[in-house]
């Protein structure tokens, strides 16, 4: 309904309004005997824009291969932009690392509902964030962990001979420095009279 005022003041402030929202303005005089006809409508004005406060519903988060994070998501309402709806700001990192370690991706486009990292480590738990913005900056981000998929391992290290007998040889060698997974065991080949043996 409408705003009433209790005096004759000629002027008023509306708080509590929109951000980035067009308003304009009639104004009727009222007295004991009723109510004058609406004023000519006013200028219209647009109040400033603020930053985001709504945040995009992650609808899907995976691993597509082990260097690779697929993120599906819906955009928030449109009343909760604030502003010019410019896209998404997507920043991910390993999970045990600082957050001055993440990677950021502006995506400009306010369409857009779907974004694949790549060339990240294998097997790695990754804290990923998405958030909208405009032109006063970022609003609040959704935020998911995805772990990227198991990949080979890297070589062994340091292989040795412990003990050498007749009829049997020991070694001993360190774990591979990235295992990129659950190691399930070893692959051992020799060389016996020129012919390569897998064990």
């Amino acid at each position: 309904g409408p705003i009433r005022t209790n005096n004759s003041d000629t002027k008023l402030k509306l708080d509590e309004l929109q951000p980035y929202t067009v308003y304009a303005f009639h104004v009727q005089a009222v007295n004991e005997i009723g109510q004058s006809r609406p004023s000519k409508q006013s200028y219209p004005a647009i109040t400033l824009m603020e930053k985001p406060s709504g945040k995009p519903a992650v609808l899907a988060a995976h691993n597509t291969s082990s260097t690779s994070i697929y993120l599906e998501w819906s955009s928030p309402s449109l009343q909760t932009i604030h502003g010019q709806f410019q896209g998404y700001l997507i920043t991910y990192r390993p999970r045990d690392t600082s957050p001055r370690q993440a990677e950021e991706v502006r995506i400009p486009n306010p369409a857009a509902t779907s974004h694949t990292l790549e060339g990240l480590a294998v097997y790695t738990q990754y804290l990923l964030s998405i958030k909208v913005y405009n032109p006063e900056g970022p609003g609040p981000d959704t935020i998911v962990v995805v772990m990227t998929d198991e990949g080979a391992p890297s070589s062994p290290r340091n292989v040795k001979l412990l003990s050498v007998l007749a009829t049997s040889i020991q070694l001993s060698w360190w774990e591979p420095a990235r295992p990129n997974g659950m190691i399930q065991g070893y692959r051992l080949y020799f060389n016996h009279n020129n012919l390569t043996s897998v064990q």
